[in-house]
C-alpha cells in the first residue's frame, strides 16, 4: 500500500490531521492484518470514520476480503489525500 501525505513528525503541527499517518492508525492497520484470516471479522462491511489517508481502508478492502469498505472523514484536505491515496493503490 503506498501512501502519500505528510510524516507522522509532523503531524501536531499540520493544519490538517488527517493528512498524516497517527500511530493509533498504524497499530489499527496491524490489528487489521493480524486477523486478515478470520472470515467472522471480514465477511461484514466496513465504516472507518476519520479515516485520514486511508492506510485501514485500504487495508481492509485489498487484503482482508471485507465485501464493502467505506472511508470517510470530516476534512475536505484529509478527502483529497485519501482520494489521492485510493487512486494510486487501485
Amino acid at each position: 500500500i503506498i501512501l502519500r501525505g505528510y510524516p507522522r513528525d509532523m503531524g501536531q503541527v499540520v493544519s490538517c490531521t488527517g493528512q498524516t499517518l497517527w500511530r493509533g492508525g498504524e497499530l489499527l492497520a496491524d490489528w487489521c492484518w493480524q486477523t486478515r484470516h478470520d472470515r467472522r471479522m471480514w465477511s461484514r462491511s466496513v465504516i472507518e470514520l476519520g479515516a485520514g489517508l486511508g492506510l485501514c481502508s485500504l487495508l481492509i478492502s485489498a487484503k482482508c476480503g471485507a465485501p464493502q469498505v467505506v472511508a470517510t472523514d470530516g476534512d475536505e484536505l484529509a478527502l483529497d489525500a485519501l482520494r489521492r491515496n485510493l487512486d494510486t493503490n487501485a
